[in-house]
Parts: C-alpha cells; sequence; structure tokens
C-alpha cells in the first residue's frame, strides 16, 4: 500500500547559484583592473607643416582642358583647347605652346 504525505510529492533537486554568481563577480573584478592597466596607444597625426619659406608663393598648377564637339556627316570634329577655338592644322603648334607654358613637375 502506498501512503502519501501531507505535503504532496517530494521537491525536485534546485541548483545553487550562489557560488556561480561568486564567480562571476570575481571574473568582472578582474576585467576591470586588466582594462585600467591597458594604456591605449593613440594613432600618430601626421600634421603638414609650413613651408620654409613663406614668403614664396607656390606656383599654380595649370590645367589644360581638350573638347572636341560633335562632327557633322564625316567632317572632323570642332576642337577647342581651354575654350579657344583651334583648327586642326593648328593643333601641334598650340600643343607645343601649352606645354612650354605648363609647369614642370
Amino acid at each position: 500500500m502506498a501512503m502519501s504525505m501531507a505535503g504532496g510529492s517530494a521537491s525536485s533537486p534546485q541548483m545553487n547559484v550562489t557560488p556561480l554568481i561568486d564567480v562571476l563577480l570575481v571574473l568582472i573584478i578582474i576585467f576591470m583592473v586588466i582594462v585600467t592597466q591597458t594604456k591605449d596607444k593613440g594613432l600618430h597625426a601626421q600634421i603638414p607643416e609650413p613651408p620654409a619659406n613663406p614668403t614664396q608663393a607656390p606656383q599654380p598648377d595649370r590645367t589644360i582642358v581638350i573638347q572636341l564637339a560633335d562632327a557633322k556627316s564625316g567632317d572632323l570634329p570642332e576642337l577647342k583647347i581651354n575654350q579657344q577655338s583651334v583648327k586642326w592644322t593648328d593643333l601641334q603648334l598650340q600643343c607645343a605652346t601649352f606645354s612650354r607654358l605648363a609647369p614642370r613637375k
């Protein structure tokens, strides 16, 4: 025969989380100490220095723009160098003129 107890069935085992919390708190403290001990090295900034001779102005870059316009029915396209119309026969002379004016790098 089975006997019944007043409290019902036996209680199931419960996990003791107190040691687990203690371990977690110790780990948090260890990580906090480690983080405060490490020193971050920042990136080295490369700041441009002023020129050694500020009285000389730098030479401006000269840009040469060559434009070709649409051609009409088999003709050569219209040619412009820096907004100046140039004939195709004078192209070599104009290029030589502009290359002498452009600064050397």
